[in-house]
């Protein structure tokens, strides 16, 4: 399975503890959600994260949700990514 350049990026840096996350509370214009640094909402660098890479490492089960939550919604690398990373 073909993975590009972004998606190995946004797999690494969540094996390094950063923590993927999008809003619940409405999409706005702005990027599907964000990455940062030591996890979410705790004032480490962020890095956006546009829509369709996310939605292709969840299609590909490399990234799973942690259930629904409000305001954000938080996601984990899944089982078969961590045997990989």
């Amino acid at each position: 399975m073909k993975r590009f350049a972004t998606q190995e990026e946004i797999l690494r840096l969540m094996a390094e503890g950063w923590e993927l996350g999008h809003s619940t509370s409405g999409w706005g214009g702005g990027p599907w959600g964000w990455l940062q640094k030591q996890g979410l909402g705790r004032g480490g660098e962020t890095i956006s994260v546009r829509a369709n890479t996310a939605w292709a490492l969840m299609r590909k089960g490399l990234i799973k949700s942690t259930g629904f939550g409000f305001p954000t919604e938080r996601y984990v690398l899944s089982d078969k990514t961590r045997a990989s990373v």
